[in-house]
């Protein structure tokens, strides 16, 4: 996006006496660039548009001719100009994970390791370009609407004098934000259910399995996740916990599952289903009572554990997902066999493109029933979205543009830190290897925080655009409601025109959801949306 190119005599700033020709650019959220990826010629300051209350990112690109180690990252107000506070700029280092088997690329850019004065310092290779990942959190108390301009400045520091203080400014790169005058809603529309897998924090996180510390671990995950506008697909604490009740009630949790071995205890489970009444928000939970049924013998104990949920928990909700026909008759669609038993249709996306599954799953939307869908190991082939590494980052951000154009509510993902085949996600990242060993982060979003420093999950790229592309939902619902559903489906259109036709250009992308952040800031009332 933007390039300055700055001949440096490091020996002038007191630096090793050599010119590193350092230069720099600005990247949007939305590309994915790696060592090799080159200046693209062109000179602009970073631009940021957010809403009230809304995440968004710029990568800041450095790229020199010689080794600049130990760089420091600080934001400053511009001179003479309406400055943001500094808390509102968080500063990561873009890290690189493995993918052997990907014939494009050996390595891809993915974890997101926290920077800042009291963190960690990073380190430019000569000859490769690195990234900082630059985000801007427009807080809760916000600031007057308009344009904010900064600078953030690059600093390195000089051993063995260092201590932790930045010594030389070696760049200056400008950076504007534009603050909308709406709030993104405290309501999250787009229902999701993330899994996340208790079992394998302890042994990465490195604490015992049955240790408060892994407790405290899988509540932080959840308010993680949460901060994404990502529902966990299991609360962090049991129906009986306070702490539960003022969650399920609060607008941002959309979402919770009733654990499924409770089918096979009915009495436990209609006890903590009356626990859930009581509580008034019995809407919000759903279970799956048997994954991706296929055969005749899954078809018919999915009707008994359908049976048994809504005799002793009449009312719960039941998720159903489904990656195919049922595979003794694939001219017939999953509601032919489970028509009274689900009240959440959930498909892999493939299969909800299948204009038969489209069709019918509008007839039951018409019954108060929902839609869903999902994605995991697949679709990985042409050009559909998902969260795998080696995609683009257009694939992440998109499906929830293709979600609303298909009049879909709900998102599911099976995983997001689903580690049990990998030693390390850090140095791999095959996790599916029972599937295959070239799928690449499948079911795994976040990193084990140790090796950086942090007690707890580190983010990722996919991470922040799946929280990119929930507030992109956000923008639909704010769109149908304050300028009408022609306006969003029209702003849908220049995005996507079906599962596997979208923008392959970030800066088209961009300019779409800055044309419709400009509409809603021009509407009469964009703020009357919960």
């Amino acid at each position: 996006m933007t390039i300055t190119a700055i001949a440096l005599s490091l020996a002038v700033l007191g630096a090793p006496a050599q010119e590193a020709n350092l230069q720099w650019w600005y990247a949007p959220s939305t590309e994915k660039v790696f060592p090799e990826s080159q200046p693209p010629g062109t000179s602009e300051d970073g631009r940021v548009y957010c809403a009230l209350g809304e995440y968004e990112a710029l990568q800041l690109c450095l790229r020199s001719e010689a080794d600049l180690p130990g760089l420091r990252v600080v934001v400053k107000p511009k001179p003479g100009f309406r400055a943001l506070p500094k808390s509102m700029f968080h500063f990561f280092e873009v890290d690189y994970v493995p993918t052997p088997k990907d014939p494009v690329h050996k390595w891809w850019p993915d974890p997101l390791a926290p920077l800042g004065p009291n963190h960690r310092v990073f380190d430019v290779k000569a000859g490769e370009t690195k990234e900082v990942w630059c985000q801007v959190h427009i807080a809760d108390d916000p600031p007057e609407p308009g344009e904010y301009k900064m600078d953030v400045e690059v600093w390195d520091t000089e051993p063995p004098h260092d201590t932790g203080i930045a010594h030389h400014r070696l760049l200056t790169c400008p950076i504007h934000v534009w603050v909308w005058p709406f709030h993104m809603p405290k309501t999250n529309h787009l229902r999701t259910g993330f899994g996340t897998w208790t079992s394998m924090m302890a042994p990465k996180f490195g604490v015992h399995p049955y240790s408060r510390q892994l407790r405290d671990l899988k509540t932080q995950v959840y308010y993680e996740l949460l901060d994404h506008r990502i529902c966990a697909n299991e609360l962090p604490f049991d129906v009986y916990d306070q702490r539960a009740e003022h969650l399920m009630g609060t607008p941002n949790v959309n979402g919770y599952w009733m654990p499924m071995n409770l089918v096979d205890k009915p009495g436990t489970l209609g006890i903590k289903w009356e626990r859930v009444e009581r509580r008034g928000v019995p809407r919000k939970a759903y279970m799956l009572p048997w994954d991706e049924a296929a055969t005749r013998g899954a078809y018919a104990e999915f009707r008994e554990r359908a049976r048994t949920v809504q005799e002793f928990a009449p009312g719960l909700k039941v998720l159903g997902t489904f990656n195919g026909p049922p595979d003794w008759a694939p001219e017939k669609t999953p509601m032919d066999e489970l028509k009274g038993y689900v009240d959440l249709w959930c498909f892999i996306t493939p299969q909800a493109a299948v204009p038969q599954v489209a069709g019918e799953l509008r007839e039951r939307q018409a019954k108060a029933e929902e839609g869903w869908c999902y994605v995991c190991c697949s679709p990985r082939g042409g050009n559909w979205a998902n969260y795998l590494i080696n995609m683009s980052a257009l694939q992440h951000r998109v499906l929830t543009w293709q979600i609303y154009r298909a009049g879909l509510t709900g998102l599911l993902y099976w995983g997001v830190n689903y580690w049990e085949m990998t030693p390390d996600p850090w140095t791999d990242v095959a996790t599916v290897k029972w599937i295959s060993d070239d799928i690449y982060g499948d079911g795994s979003l976040v990193y084990p925080g140790r090796k950086v420093g942090v007690f707890g999950p580190v983010s990722s790229i996919r991470l922040e655009c799946i929280r990119d592309s929930l507030e992109d939902y956000e923008y639909l619902v704010m769109a149908e409601r304050v300028l009408g559903k022609a306006a969003a489906m029209d702003a849908v259109g220049h995005v996507t025109t079906g599962w596997t036709k979208f923008v392959n250009s970030p800066d088209e992308f961009e300019s779409v959801r800055k044309d419709l952040g400009f509409a809603l800031a021009t509407a009469q009332s964009p703020c009357s949306v919960p």
